[in-house]
């Protein structure tokens, strides 16, 4: 099973991605492919937002089973970019959470603030 945990609070915009989905074989899981596939997506993402200059800290981490990106920001025109970015995070992983609800999970992803 693959945990994904999402929060946004105070200008703080987070995932973190934990386990493996054990949908199939390793090398060969689509499910792991298409989160993966979005955590290259959501780095990139928080990326861009430092470089436009509407984020303050990118911080990503990826490794076997894990990753973990989060974005800050101080200012209203970054908490609407960082809240797209976040929002967008949300909804591929909630999809992602539904068309395998035996392989992934969602926790957190309430409204932002």
């Amino acid at each position: 099973m693959t945990t994904i945990t999402v929060q946004a609070r105070d200008g703080a915009y987070s995932v973190q991605i934990d386990g493996h989905a054990s949908y199939g074989p390793a090398g060969a899981d689509i499910v792991c492919a298409g989160i993966s596939g979005a955590c290259y997506v959501v780095a990139e993402g928080a990326r861009a937002l430092v470089a436009a200059g509407l984020a303050d800290l990118c911080d990503v981490q990826a490794g076997d089973g894990a990753f973990k990106a989060r974005v800050t920001t101080h200012d209203i025109h970054g908490r609407i970019a960082c809240g797209c970015w976040y929002d967008g995070l949300v909804g591929a992983f909630s999809t992602l959470a539904a068309q395998y609800p035996d392989n992934v999970r969602v926790m957190g992803g309430g409204a932002r603030e």
